[in-house]
């Protein structure tokens, strides 16, 4: 029986508009629910009653008995279902905040429910954090119609927002699908490049929350205008892409706007910069630092270098021989090459180390230390005229200008100017492996790992030819990507198709993981100024 069946309703009933998205979705769940579902199951598969259980139990156990792809697809409608009652909760919570303003004064709504804010309200009626019904509401609130003080309905904060988050948003923006990279046919795969399957909105909340707050603080010193052609830039950027991708491309937006320049936010951040050491009583000491965008790319470009080696130098385990055979002869078995044991935080701390005990003068630890190279990007035209910003490899907030041309006599930095004469690239057959200045440009394309929403900074990554140098692919930009070890061989495990459009990479995933096989965007956020 549907969800939507007409028995659950009285005569007459007329399905309202606002939930026909909801009761779309909870079809689309039950449909995959019960093709996931084995018609029959055998005894020993149902080990309690389905009677005695609660309808959460008899979830867990229908579960169970799904094959990996049943699963998948449950799980993809789940997400499409969250996605849309997502929508609708914010739109609730600022209605909320609307009726709850200053303007209202102890008539609003929150105040005569006996709460400080909107916020509290969603907080204690839905039993979430505070910190998510403050998402809720900021977005909310961007995206609800506003009232005149004579009551006429305007405009939202964020009418682009608004549309990207509703369920369904992501249809009515079709592009050129791609084409399978690996396939011999020549197939078009996909039916637009958007969200996955069951994901019914172009942008999550969540996405929404991020350019909803960096575009307020970018309204507060750009013209309207120009928060609007950011708006949309942004929104048409975010599309389909995870949360972190969204946040960093949203603090991107917000510094273009920013005409005031990035000088004196770069004041604001250094004046905050700490660091503390605190003995604790089980004999561990915790450090805690808080570093501005400068302090944090020579931080970040030397720890990286180092673990980026350790990651790409394999680890022997000797087997030691009883002590009456040992001989000067004995040496690691190569079958004994093991991966590295230590967690990244591990190898972090202990490349601080490293670097702590070279500075004190320890010898030893110089030969355990990997050259630095730090790569800041800025365009020609602003370079030259002192104005704009610049980014830096593994650190969101960019720094100014200004910053830039006092770093620029530094030997450990490599300028990467846009725009600008480059060096030839393209190598085609002559050489297998990408060249340094190959892996320089990969790096400023891809912005470290590739893969969509992978966080490995460059220092982590190599080179690799989407189509392989054995099946006949060049060394060429066109046919390079930079991947971390676990994604390069996902990538050649699963079966994912890459191409390179437009600059970036897009990720095809193979069909038994997503019927529709629709392209995922990879690679560095970019984004343009407004004219």
């Amino acid at each position: 029986m549907s969800f939507s069946s007409p028995s659950s309703h009285p005569a007459g009933f007329t399905e309202p508009p606002v939930f026909e998205d909801v009761v779309a979705a909870l079809d689309e769940l039950q449909v995959a629910w019960t093709g996931a579902v084995p018609a029959f199951t055998t005894n020993d598969d149902a080990v309690v009653p389905s009677e005695v259980l609660s309808s959460s139990g008899r979830a867990a156990v229908e579960l169970d008995t799904m094959t990996d792809a049943g699963l998948i697809r449950v799980v993809d409608r789940l997400g499409g279902l969250q996605h849309t009652l997502d929508a609708l909760q914010a739109a609730a919570a600022g209605t909320v905040a609307a009726r709850s303003g200053k303007d209202r004064g102890g008539d609003g709504l929150a105040k005569r429910l006996g709460h400080a804010s909107a916020a509290v309200v969603v907080s204690e009626r839905w039993r979430v954090s505070t910190a998510r019904a403050a998402t809720l509401v900021d977005v909310g609130s961007a995206i609800v119609p506003k009232r005149s003080f004579l009551g006429v309905v305007q405009e939202c904060e964020f009418p682009k927002v608004a549309v990207a988050i509703r369920p369904g948003s992501h249809l009515s923006a079709p592009v050129e699908p791609l084409s399978d990279p690996a396939g011999d046919s020549g197939r078009v795969v996909g039916d637009g490049i958007g969200c996955g399957v069951g994901a019914p909105v172009a942008l999550t909340v969540d996405a929404a929350a991020a350019i909803v707050r960096e575009l307020r603080l970018g309204a507060k010193v750009s013209e309207p205008v120009k928060v609007a052609a950011i708006e949309e830039t942004l929104v048409d950027h975010c599309t389909g892409v995870g949360v972190s991708t969204a946040r960093r491309a949203a603090v991107v937006g917000r510094t273009i706007l920013d005409e005031d320049g990035t000088e004196p936010r770069e004041h604001v951040l250094k004046s905050r910069r700490s660091l503390r050491l605190v003995e604790q009583p089980d004999g561990m000491t915790r450090l805690t630092a808080v570093l501005d965008p400068e302090s944090a790319m020579w931080v970040r470009g030397a720890l990286d270098a180092i673990v980026g080696k350790n990651l790409r130098t394999p680890v022997f385990v000797e087997q030691p021989a009883p002590e009456e055979e040992l001989t000067d002869r004995d040496a690691p078995d190569p079958a004994d090459d093991m991966p590295d044991p230590r967690t990244i935080e591990q190898l972090r701390l202990d490349a601080l180390i490293d670097v702590c005990r070279h500075t004190a003068g320890c010898t030893e630890a110089a030969t355990t230390l990997a050259p630095v190279s730090i790569v800041v990007r800025m365009n020609l035209t602003e370079l030259q005229a002192g104005l704009g910003h610049a980014t830096i490899d593994g650190v969101t907030e960019p720094v100014s200008a200004g910053t830039v041309r006092r770093l620029s006599g530094d030997a450990n930095l490599l300028p990467a100017v846009l725009n600008g004469p480059s060096q030839i690239l393209d190598l085609g057959r002559s050489r297998r492996l990408f060249s340094p200045a190959q892996r320089l440009a990969l790096t400023e394309r891809d912005g470290g790992c590739a893969w969509t929403g992978c966080p490995h900074p460059p220092a982590y990554t190599e080179a690799h030819h989407i189509t392989w140098w054995s099946a006949g692919g060049r060394t060429d930009l066109g046919n390079g990507v930079m991947l971390c070890t676990h994604h390069h061989h996902r990538v050649h495990a699963d079966g994912w198709g890459i191409r390179v459009r437009d600059g970036s990479p897009w990720f095809i995933p193979p069909a038994h993981l997503d019927r529709t096989r629709t392209p995922k965007r990879g690679g560095r956020v970019r984004l343009e100024r407004p004219g």
